[in-house]
């Protein structure tokens, strides 16, 4: 769960586990807690979250916070409709049903179907295909403060803080092992963070203080936001906030080194992931496989 830079994690890494990418479902941390509670008794053995320094800043929190709360409606409602008419001003203009699967690839959803763009059945998210973005116009964006979602503050918000460890806490009573993973930025996107005056939230959020006190809330933390940290490699992005399938699986290779983790997922074949990584294109790894479970 988390934000978008989530978006890669695939069920086939986790076989024969099962496992569900439920990225983008909430963004802001005080929504964290609301989703354990809308599981009602279902509890998942193990929660996989992106971590931040932006969701802990109020700037971030704002523009978030009318989503994920059930907006679209059911049936009949003025947002089914509007998709519905979008859907036959389509067949309209394009004459073909069913859409044609993109890339010859069995396509999942009106945007997976229509663009080649969007989620997968396991949940994670198809980029398509896209050109390699350096990350020059983003560094640019980064200089002026204005690059999202890469908000400029000073500080982490206290109270967002404390939401965090509402969510944690809920977490214990739950028996749900938690495991935050800060992802990597393309290099020279982090290196401008790093230097701009606009980013004391950034240093803060990576401080020895504050990645102590996400592992003393019980979370297991992997700090990836360096590529040398787990081997990344700076063309395995799909732009310069998010890394790309064969990035998370050198991740997850880095993961499962560490003993607690591995103790999580003992049944995970590290060589198969390692023989997927081989040939693995600059984006994706499994295509749209996936396993039955």
């Amino acid at each position: 769960m988390g934000s978008s830079r989530a978006n890669q994690w695939r069920s086939a890494m986790f076989h024969p586990t099962r496992f569900y990418n439920a990225a983008n479902a909430v963004f802001v941390v005080r929504d964290f807690a609301r989703m354990l509670e809308e599981f009602g008794d279902f509890s998942p053995r193990v929660i996989i979250f992106s971590i931040d320094y932006f969701p802990f800043v109020p700037t971030f929190e704002t523009t978030y916070s009318s989503q994920s709360r059930s907006e679209i409606g059911g049936w009949a409602t003025p947002e089914q409709i509007g998709i519905i008419l979008g859907v036959f001003e389509d067949l309209v203009r394009t004459r073909r049903f069913p859409w044609p699967s993109y890339d010859g690839t069995p396509a999942l959803g009106l945007s997976a179907i229509r663009t080649g763009s969007g989620f997968r059945l396991d949940g994670s998210y198809n980029y398509g295909s896209r050109t390699f973005d350096d990350g020059t116009d983003s560094v640019s964006a980064i200089e002026a403060g204005k690059q999202w979602p890469l908000v400029p503050a000073q500080r982490l918000d206290s109270s967002i803080l404390r939401d965090f460890e509402r969510f944690t806490e809920l977490a214990r009573q739950k028996g749900i092992a938690l495991v935050g993973v800060t992802m990597p930025y393309i290099p020279k996107v982090r290196d401008a963070i790093e230097r701009s005056s606009h980013y004391g939230a950034w240093r803060q959020f990576r401080s020895a203080e504050t990645q102590e006190w996400i592992r003393n809330q019980g979370v297991l933390y992997f700090d990836f936001s360096r590529l040398e940290s787990f081997g990344g490699r700076p063309d395995e992005f799909a732009d310069p906030c998010h890394p790309s399938e064969p990035a998370y699986i050198r991740m997850l290779l880095s993961m499962l080194t560490e003993k607690r983790f591995r103790a999580l997922f003992p049944e995970i074949d590290a060589h198969d992931l390692e023989e997927r990584l081989k040939h693995a294109t600059r984006l994706e790894a499994y295509r749209d496989k996936w396993p039955a479970n």
